[in-house]
């Protein structure tokens, strides 16, 4: 499992499902992670930053870490953004945004093709997708 702390010191961590193995593996330039999800196909995290305002990924160890918009032009990702919650959907990231009041998406590894999907009165606060990849089949003989 993995998870955001915007504490005193705000990090990322991640331990097993039974709490075991507990390590954080993002520490560094983090100030406000408000949204986590997880590529398991590229055994990735994406987190948002709503105080330094960008959204990144790394490697589930933290490691091979780097920011999706590479310029501030790229996308609306600026100082005015609130970005909060993120997830996956095949080869795109979706995120709410309280300043924009809407939802956004872009290219997952290159940050491009970034667009508003839709906008709202209020402030969206969270975001799922859903699709049968994201499900693991039971082997057969297998039972869980």
């Amino acid at each position: 499992m993995f998870w955001t702390d915007w504490g005193e010191e705000p990090k990322i961590e991640r331990a097993e499902m039974d709490g075991s193995n507990r390590s954080i593996i993002v520490r560094q330039n983090i100030r406000r992670p408000n949204g986590l999800t997880i590529d398991y196909s590229a055994e990735k995290i994406y987190w948002t930053d709503a105080k330094l305002f960008y959204i990144a990924k790394a490697n589930f160890d933290g490691s091979n870490r780097e920011r999706i918009f590479k310029t501030p032009s790229q996308c609306i990702l600026a100082n005015q953004a609130h970005p909060f919650a993120l997830t996956l959907y095949e080869n795109k990231i979706y995120w709410t945004d309280w300043t924009s009041r809407g939802i956004h998406s872009a290219n997952k590894n290159s940050g491009m093709r970034c667009q508003m999907v839709w906008s709202t009165t209020y402030k969206p606060m969270d975001i799922h997708a859903y699709e049968p990849k994201k499900q693991l089949v039971p082997r057969p003989g297998k039972h869980n």
